[in-house]
């Protein structure tokens, strides 16, 4: 299986910061098309939204990511 993190770069802070929710909500790391949705996003939105994120308990990284991620956009 392909290392996500390398064919979808993030921002070193939106890396880490990434990794840092789903390691504290047991969950595995963010697949391609969330990575992609945070990529298009930037690093200063992504960080904004995965912020929101951190302070909730979610069940699927991949799912809550995109929902919010596309949420952000069509309120832009």
């Amino acid at each position: 299986m392909a290392d996500c993190s390398t064919e979808v770069p993030l921002p070193v802070s939106v890396e880490e910061m990434l990794r840092t929710i789903c390691e504290q909500q047991s969950l595995p790391p963010a697949e391609m098309s969330a990575r992609r949705e945070l990529a298009l996003l930037g690093e200063e939105a992504s960080l904004q939204l995965l912020g929101r994120i951190s302070g909730q308990r979610i069940r699927s990284s991949i799912g809550f990511i995109i929902y919010m991620a596309r949420s952000v956009c069509t309120t832009v």
